[in-house]
């Protein structure tokens, strides 16, 4: 009975790749990945193995909620040139204070980056914390950008008179006035789209018309009592020289 030919041995070479972790599958990608920084002296830092969960289009939620006062968020080189790639946006959430920046406006290549917000001293009158916000990539500040930035304020609600008066307002360096930027209101947060960064806070709408970033004390008008004292010195003089003319005229007489 015929057999069909045995087919011969074939070794293997030796340099054929392994598969590491056989069967493993990579894990999905995420649109939205909340990471908790490390932060030591007022700068946080994110892992790197945090952007490999990212998806294209997704969001990075740096988780700063404990957090109230100064910081800076520094991204490296890699880091940003895996967000411009991905198109992400980067959501920085503090307990009184919420940006979302789109990875696009980070303009000056893919070198590293500093998202610094600098919280100021409380100003009368402001219903929200008072924050200057910059982002410095390499040796240039970026302060302007073609994408807008979202801002959120958490806001005392018990101190304001109506929840839909409440906007956003931002310092004026030029003019040192507080210029209104507008946003809405709700579960108290206070939140409007900037395309530029200063100062920023929360006021009541209508504050628009008399905070100034200087106090401004108004001038005492001492036009009219000036003018007064001047005319009494004036009729005391007149009266003075007719007594005068009148006792002399009379001193001849005699």
């Amino acid at each position: 009975m015929w057999k069909p030919p045995e087919e011969p041995d074939i070794e293997k070479p030796d340099d054929e790749p392994t598969p590491k972790n056989p069967g493993q599958e990579k894990p999905e990608l995420e649109t939205t990945v909340i990471t908790k920084p490390k932060v030591e002296d007022n700068q946080a830092t994110v892992n790197d193995a945090i952007f490999d969960q990212l998806a294209y289009n997704g969001e990075l939620i740096i988780d700063l909620s404990e957090h109230s006062s100064s910081i800076a968020i520094f991204l490296t080189e890699e880091q940003v040139k895996l967000l411009k790639q991905l198109h992400a946006l980067i959501m920085i959430k503090k307990k009184d204070v919420t940006l979302q920046i789109p990875a696009s406006i980070f303009t000056n290549g893919n070198q590293a980056v500093d998202i610094i917000l600098q919280k100021l001293e409380q100003i009368e009158d402001a219903l929200s914390a008072v924050y200057d916000f910059n982002i410095i990539q390499g040796d240039k500040e970026i302060s302007e950008f073609d994408s807008n930035i979202i801002v959120s304020f958490v806001v005392n609600k018990a101190v304001a008179e109506h929840s839909n008066s409440l906007k956003i307002f931002y310092l004026n360096p030029q003019l040192e006035k507080w210029e209104v930027v507008g946003g809405e209101y709700k579960n108290g947060n206070v939140t409007a789209k900037i395309d530029h960064f200063s100062t920023f806070t929360v006021f009541e709408e209508d504050m628009e018309t008399m905070v100034d970033a200087k106090e401004e004390k108004e001038l005492p008008d001492t036009s009219t009592s000036t003018f007064n004292f001047l005319l009494g010195g004036l009729i005391l003089l007149l009266i003075g020289a007719s007594t005068f003319l009148f006792k002399r005229k009379r001193k001849r007489e005699i």
